[in-house]
């Protein structure tokens, strides 16, 4: 509602959108841009890696619906590479919040504590909010939520959620 002209729509067109917010990015915006991760980083992945990451662009790529979490649409648009695919290119950040709470601190994250390209990955579907504000997001450093003695369960993203079930 403040910067109404802030939003740029390209369409179904994930590779010109890549290449639009590399643009944006070399000229001191900080652009976000998002879709399906199959198709963002999965189809324009060449240009994430061309003129995003190989020019350390800060750009903020958010790929949702990642994973399995997307099963009534079908193996075309279940991601389940994009971490490996993104974890490979020079220059790249790759947040993978587990809730609404950590989305919010891993965006603001992307910006403050990222000057280059940052992945922020994400299910579809809901999962409990169990996290805190007041949980300190550091970007690279993972975070304990039960401690144990037998057994070590190891999650990302909207998996954590079902991780720390299992663990009860």
């Amino acid at each position: 509602k403040q910067f109404p002209d802030r939003f740029v729509q390209v369409g179904i067109a994930e590779q010109s959108m890549a290449s639009v917010a590399s643009g944006m990015a070399a000229m001191g915006k900080i652009p976000f841009f998002d879709s399906y991760a199959a198709f963002s980083p999965g189809r324009n992945w060449e240009q994430i890696r061309t003129t995003i990451a190989y020019n350390d662009t800060n750009c903020k790529i958010i790929g949702g619906h990642a994973g399995v979490s997307v099963g009534a649409d079908g193996g075309t648009h279940q991601a389940l590479e994009d971490i490996a695919i993104m974890r490979v290119l020079p220059n790249m950040t790759v947040l993978s919040p587990c809730d609404a709470t950590q989305t919010r601190l891993a965006t603001i994250a992307s910006v403050e504590q990222v000057s280059g390209p940052a992945y922020i990955r994400f299910g579809r579907e809901p999962v409990a909010d169990f996290t805190s504000e007041n949980l300190p997001f550091e970007v690279g450093k993972g975070q304990t939520f039960k401690e144990g003695k037998d057994i070590t369960i190891i999650a990302t993203g909207h998996m954590a959620w079902e991780a720390l079930q299992a663990a009860y």
